[in-house]
């Protein structure tokens, strides 16, 4: 198989906290912003195999494979516009002490342009064998592989003029607009060079990831009325995953602080009228720009890791089809007993220094540590299971599930590293001005643990239109999160006296929380209306949520109760659609509020922001042959987010200051 697919989208971002103008007056964002243009494309081709073999009744195997790679390359087109809040403040619309609007002048643009080269090479295989041993037993033996393997490049290209403007900003709508007197768009003005951030700088990361896994299990069917069989049986899993990493500076080839940018030509910049000049930066790797890598460095090499994860999962079944009174019940009860055993290894850094912002002379290293880093835990779970659907009669099902569950945590979160980084201007040398941040992984993560409520009623109306409500509850008994906290390991740990916290952020367990609401679904083809109508139909779904968990020292703010990341209060997704003589269309519609979610750096680091609500318009259509040579064959074009829906992050105190 073969598909490919393009993107578009525009942003705008504040970062680098807080700050105010020399008056005084605060920003009502961040101190430093940028808008940007982002575009994207990837390719994907496939293979899909599947061998199954008979040799003899009762035994049959099943071979399956699946081979695909994956290309992705994306742009971003970025104007920046860091600590703008140094320039001069004029013109400006001020409420209790913040700056809403106004203009400041003395302000230096960056242009960049941000690339992205993705590589995956993905192959997965199966071979599943089931036996027939006497007409009331059964076995299967099921064995997979798969593996991923990711290369990347990621370069960071700088341009500037050399002059500064006065940059205008407005947030008194939903989303901030700015504007710029500068000329970012002239070729003979805008040159590769120096910024704050350097000429530029190059990542190589790379992940391989590995899993293999063997199931085994026996059955037994049963006919006494109230149990219809019963299987026993175990999964035994093996999965690792390392991530390389390699970085470091672009100087120019032909040397000098400066270069001329090829092939540039005028863009939009993000949600604002800026106009900036857009280039493709992979393209001047090994052309334009030297790579120095840095890769041997402590500070990179830190940000290597290995995790592994082994997981035993031995299970029963017993399933159910009996009657309660007149009421025929179905269903099943399970138990697994899980034995997991995860570690990983990496290293721990930290690094108090200051640079020589006088005379341009080293850095001199007040602390320079740097160890091999290693840790892990083992644990058992218990988790018993119940699920029934009870016949009412007349079309008529309600349903019930009952248990408790776990949801391992991501690999990323579980590695062994750990990063702590006070950078000082030797004029201020405790002042920790140029980076104070620490960062890790927890390799002695607990799991997902919760005790799990479902009820559900369905109507059914023939084969094909329903209408159902359904209502569960999950009680948290543990649950992971990315704490951010200030923390006194300078003081602490090293004996230093004047440096202030160092802002620390990292995956932690939280106890204690729920996860509650209602769900409403229901699907009508439009001929139970009229027969004209035949092929038309509409889906809904709605859903409400209500999600409260314990977590201190998150998302900038002091509260210890929020909502649980990725989860909205309220979701909805209709669908229309048409389906007739293997010619199909359908638009859908995606509507959910403001959440929690996350949001990956610069850094690869994952961190919590929150979300506003959108709503997607997406639209598909497709035509799949019925005979002839062509028969099986699918042709299918989809076009996503029809109206251009905004993505928005924001940030906000957890108590809702």
């Amino acid at each position: 198989s073969h598909k490919t697919g393009d993107n578009t989208g525009r942003e705008v971002n504040s970062f680098d906290d807080a700050g105010t103008f020399a008056n005084g007056t605060k920003l009502p964002f961040q101190k430093s912003v940028t808008e940007a243009t982002n575009r994207s494309e990837y390719t994907r081709d496939g293979f899909m195999g599947v061998i199954e073999f008979k040799p003899f009744k009762g035994f049959s195997s099943t071979l399956d494979l699946l081979v695909s790679t994956t290309n992705r390359t994306s742009l971003k087109h970025q104007v920046a516009f860091p600590k703008f809040n140094e320039g001069t403040l004029s013109n400006a619309t001020v409420v209790d002490g913040v700056a809403l609007a106004g203009t400041v002048s003395g302000v230096a643009g960056i242009v960049q342009t941000i690339g992205n080269k993705q590589k995956d090479d993905n192959l997965a295989v199966g071979w599943n064998n089931t036996f027939t041993l006497t007409p009331e037993w059964s076995g299967v033996v099921d064995l997979s592989h798969s593996k991923s393997k990711r290369k990347e490049t990621a370069i960071d290209s700088n341009a500037v003029t050399g002059s500064t403007g006065a940059l205008t900003f407005d947030s008194r709508s939903s989303i901030p607009s700015f504007g710029f007197s500068g000329n970012l768009a002239d070729v003979n003005t805008l040159l590769l060079g120096d910024t704050p951030w350097g000429k530029g700088w190059l990542k190589k990361p790379s992940i391989d990831d590995k899993m293999d896994s063997l199931r085994l299990s026996l059955s037994r069917s049963l006919d006494n009325g109230y149990f219809t069989g019963f299987t026993v049986g175990a999964n035994y899993s093996k999965r690792s995953k390392v991530l390389g990493m390699t970085e470091g500076s672009l100087s120019f080839l032909a040397g000098g602080n400066t270069a001329k940018l090829p092939n540039a030509s005028p863009i939009r910049a993000g949600l604002s009228d800026i106009t900036v000049l857009g280039w493709d930066s992979l393209a001047l790797i090994d052309s334009v720009y030297k790579y120095t890598d840095m890769g041997t460095e402590t500070w990179a090499i830190m940000k290597n890791w290995r995790v592994e994860e082994k997981v035993l999962n031995t299970f029963a079944k017993l399933d159910v089809d009996t009657k309660l009174g007149s009421v025929p019940v179905r269903g099943n009860l399970g138990l697994q007993l899980v034995k997991t055993d995860q570690s990983s290894t990496g290293l721990n850094d930290s690094t108090v220094a200051t640079w020589d912002d006088v005379n341009g002379g080293p850095n001199t290293f007040i602390v320079k540590q740097t160890a091999p880093l290693s840790g892990g835990k083992s644990y058992n779970d218990v988790l018993p299971s119940l699920n029934l659907t009870f016949d009412l009669g007349n079309d008529q099902l309600a349903r019930l599930g009952a248990g408790k569950m776990l949801a391992r945590p991501t690999l990323r979160d579980m590695r062994a590293n750990a990063i702590i980084e006070c950078w000082s201007p030797a004029s201020n040398p405790k002042s920790c001005s140029g980076n104070h941040s620490g960062s890790g992984g927890t390799p002695t993560l607990d799991p997902f643990h919760a005790t799990t409520l479902d009820l559900a009623y369905e109507k059914y109306f023939g084969k094909r239109a329903y209408v159902g409500v359904a209502g569960f509850r999950k009680k948290l008994d543990t649950f992971i999160y990315q704490e951010s906290f200030k923390s006194d390991v300078l003081a602490s740990k090293f004996g230093l006296s004047g440096y202030p916290m160092i802002d620390y952020s990292g995956p932690r367990n939280g106890t204690g929380g729920s996860i509650t609401g209602v769900e409403l679904t229901a699907n009508a083809p439009f001929d139970l209306i009229s027969p004209a109508l035949s092929g038309f139909g509409a889906y809904i779904n709605y859903s409400d949520t209500h999600s409260s968990v314990n977590i201190p020292n998150s998302i900038g703010g002091g509260a210890t109760k929020m909502g649980l990341p990725g989860l909205s209060k309220r979701v909805t997704n209709l669908s229309l659609y048409y389906e007739k003589g293997g010619f199909s269309t359908r638009v859908g519609v995606r509507d959910r509020s403001d959440f929690i979610g996350e949001f990956t750096t610069n850094e690869y680091e994952r961190k919590l922001t929150y979300i506003q609500g959108e709503t997607i318009v997406d639209f598909q259509i497709g035509y799949e042959f019925k005979d002839g040579a062509a028969k099986g064959l699918s042709l299918v074009f989809q076009a996503n987010n029809l109206t251009d829906a905004t993505f928005q992050k924001y940030r906000l105190n957890a108590d809702g200051g």
